[in-house]
């Protein structure tokens, strides 16, 4: 799995609930109208409290700067019709 084995809530054991792709994760994965089944790494359920974790994301500034990269267009001339 590559990251801590225990869920982040509960300690739990974690177990792979939905095997991912192998696509990198970039800024434009986080756009709100990015709506692509099956691209995500693998995901992770919480034996004991059923928690889904994805492992696989950074984390901390890492993750924050793919944040702070996205920009969907697509999602700002939605807001606007409203």
């Amino acid at each position: 799995m590559g990251a801590a084995a225990t869920c982040r809530i509960c300690a739990g054991p974690l177990q792979l609930r939905y095997p991912g792709t192998a696509a990198r994760v970039d800024a434009e994965s986080f756009s709100p109208t990015n709506h692509a089944p099956g691209q995500y790494g693998d995901l992770y359920a919480c034996e004991a409290c059923g928690t889904v974790h994805q492992p696989s994301l950074p984390s901390g500034d890492a993750l924050l700067d793919l944040y702070r990269e996205m920009h969907d267009q697509r999602y700002l001339d939605e807001e606007k019709e409203e």
